[in-house]
């Protein structure tokens, strides 16, 4: 496991930094906590790398490759190539790429492939990009789904895995938009997955058309509704 190199003072000062010391404090994690960081190559995992390596010491930046998407290999390179820059290990996991695998099933045999990425590492915390609209989102279709009090309540910022390893999610507060704006202020690329907006999805016509009129109304409306309660969870 390497240990990352500190980020620039002025990147170290940026929101979404300050966001996610924030939250690693919030969620007693340790400096010297082992540390597995789920990066897909899209702007919100990149910018979780960026964040977690100059604020913690040893994390691995883990990227699970499905094989179902012609993009897939230049974004296993990309997310290969950022790792190495910040110096950070990086491990990769191929799975089977069968077509007719759903969401569901991909999840799944996503995270079991990041638990033994952890495992591999010693590490107790996997951290995911999850943000503030996609926090947002989960509640409006539970919503839609007509869930009950308790259905509408968001993500957790650190909750039980599996036996010995927590999930933590430390970018619940911090919008699209500064994510986009970390990654463009060092520098770095990231890759767009047309299928998150496809709108034949329930998920990807929120983030097409009713999220952007949310913003249209007014900006940061989305992150201020994500913070809202009972959206939030500690």
């Amino acid at each position: 496991m390497s240990t990352s190199p500190p980020i620039s003072r002025e990147l170290g000062q940026h929101e979404v930094v300050r966001r996610v010391r924030q939250a690693i404090r919030s969620a007693d994690v340790p400096a010297d906590a082992s540390i597995v960081a789920a990066v897909s190559g899209g702007r919100d995992s990149m910018a979780l790398m960026l964040a977690l390596a100059g604020l913690l010491e040893r994390v691995v930046i883990a990227h699970v490759h499905h094989h179902r998407r012609s993009e897939s290999d230049a974004e296993l390179e990309l997310v290969r190539e950022a790792a190495a820059h910040f110096g950070l290990t990086f491990e990769c996991r191929h799975l089977d790429g069968d077509p007719s695998a759903t969401s569901a099933d991909l999840r799944k045999t996503r995270y079991a492939a990041l638990i033994d990425i952890a495992r591999s590492h010693d590490a107790t915390l996997i951290a995911t990009g999850h943000q503030a609209e996609d926090q947002l989102e989960s509640v409006l279709l539970a919503m839609i789904r007509g869930a009950g009090v308790r259905g509408l309540v968001g993500m957790r910022m650190r909750r039980s895995l599996c036996d010995g390893i927590d999930l933590f999610r430390p970018m619940l507060e911090v919008s699209r938009a500064a994510a986009k704006d970390l990654c463009e202020h060092a520098g770095v690329r990231w890759c767009d997955d047309p299928t998150n907006v496809d709108p034949a999805t329930p998920r990807g016509m929120l983030r097409s058309e009713v999220m952007p009129a949310l913003e249209s109304l007014r900006s940061g409306a989305a992150q201020r509704m994500s913070e809202a309660t009972p959206l939030r969870q500690a």
